[in-house]
Formats: structure tokens, sequence, C-alpha cells
């Protein structure tokens, strides 16, 4: 809600001033942020692409690797052979 400004008798009228400019600062900045965030939560939501290769490929993939002696990267093959299944 936006801040109210009251009637001074003149002695704090700065401070008073300085006040009211921090809360409506305070208060444009949060409707910002508000505002931001509904814009950005829409772009945000992206599809998830499609994997660029199949099951039977990673399946094949690993045990090349693992006939080539290569068992760092069967095991990553695996892994991800787990993942998708």
């Amino acid at each position: 809600m936006l801040p109210k400004r009251t009637a001074s008798d003149g002695k704090n009228c700065d401070y008073e001033l300085q006040a009211f400019l921090s809360e409506l600062y305070v208060y444009l900045i949060d409707e910002m942020h508000v505002g931001l965030n509904k814009v950005l939560a829409v772009e945000d939501q992206r599809p998830t692409p499609p994997p660029i290769t199949t099951l039977a490929q990673l399946k094949h993939f690993a045990r090349e690797a693992e006939v080539n002696g290569r068992l760092e990267q069967a095991a990553r093959f695996y892994q991800e052979v787990r993942i998708m299944f």
C-alpha cells in the first residue's frame, strides 16, 4: 500500500519528507519486483528438449566404451541409461 503523507507543523518537515520519500522508494521497488517476477516467471518456463540419443544408442555406446577399455566413459553412459530408464 502506498505510504500516506501527513501534515506537519513545519518543525520536522525535512525529516518527514525524507521519511516519506524513503517509504515511497521502498514501496515502488517492491512493486517493481512483483511485476518483474510475474513477467520473468512466464518467460522461464521453457519446454524440455527431447533427448538427442535414444536408450538403445546409449546402451550401445556404453558397451562399446567398455569393450574398448574406456571404463569411465562407459560408466557415464550406463548412468545416462539409468536416468532415462
